[in-house]
């Protein structure tokens, strides 16, 4: 068929022969965004009136679940012991994001005013921007002491941030998963 003569029930007909082969709901949705795109430049050089595929819906690819520790390797990382200053760094974001539930996010912009040391507590901005606090163990405290007083070192100027990386400026949350990923698989 012609580009002119594609309607949606063409592309409907096209994207159930897709499953038919087993393409991956990726593909199809790889594929369907394509038709559009196509479409839309020939709207724009007044070769087509419409978009046969602008309300059509791809499949759901399936959204996998994230590749959770252990509860021996957890245990494994929370008690294990490195003089590397990155590696204080990295144990103390571990053992804040295992014992009180932090997103990633919410390690990544931890602030020091945030702390209540007394109460032992962390005033945490989450989504939606709602706050609320959340308490953190012993062992959470000691490894947090220990990181802050190595993080002066890498700093270049004072700006807030908990968890800063070699150059002194606040970690993003790529790098963080990169670090996780990597004692991750040092407990595999």
């Amino acid at each position: 068929t012609t580009w002119q003569s594609v309607d949606a029930k063409i592309l409907q007909i096209w994207l159930a022969h897709g499953r038919e082969r087993n393409l991956a709901a990726k593909s199809l949705q790889r594929m369907l965004s394509s038709v559009r795109s196509f479409y839309q430049f020939l709207m724009k050089e007044h070769k087509a009136t419409t978009n046969p595929a602008i309300n059509l819906r791809a499949p759901k690819s399936e959204r996998r679940l994230p590749n959770a520790l252990q509860v021996e390797e957890a245990g494994y990382l929370l008690n294990y012991q490195d003089d590397d200053p990155l590696a204080i760094r990295d144990l103390a974001m571990l053992e804040l994001t295992y014992a009180s539930g932090l997103r990633l996010s919410e390690v990544t912009n931890l602030q020091l005013p945030e702390i209540d040391w007394s109460e032992q507590t962390l005033r945490i901005t989450g989504k939606g921007n709602k706050t609320r606090l959340v308490p953190f163990g012993k062992s959470a405290r000691t490894r947090l002491e220990t990181w802050l007083g190595i993080r002066p070192t890498f700093l270049r100027s004072e700006h807030g941030f908990v968890f800063v990386g070699k150059t002194g400026n606040p970690l993003t949350p790529r790098a963080v998963e990169q670090r996780f990923t990597r004692w991750g698989e040092l407990c595999s």
